[in-house]
């Protein structure tokens, strides 16, 4: 896998700065934007030795607990603080 590359992948359990810690042909990936057992593709943006980074970019199957958003800014800036 390489920085850029699209994957489609499986959430899995939450952990700390709000990401899913999943796993990728054997790999490590924490998954920004997307909530446990949700079904995304997403976009690697790091690729580390141990781990790689990726970002969800369109969800296939969405979670039960996922909510909409009023904000059109959300998908750019990934939401307030």
């Amino acid at each position: 896998m390489r920085k850029g590359q699209e994957i489609e992948i499986v959430a899995g359990k939450a952990v700390y700065g709000g990401k899913c810690l999943s796993k990728v042909d054997d790999k490590t990936v924490f998954l920004e934007r997307a909530l446990p057992n949700e079904r995304v593709m997403a976009k690697i943006f790091k690729k580390r030795k141990n781990y790689l980074e990726a970002r969800a970019t369109q969800i296939l199957e969405p979670s039960v607990h996922r909510r909409t958003v009023e904000c059109e800014y959300y998908l750019s800036c990934g939401g307030c603080k």
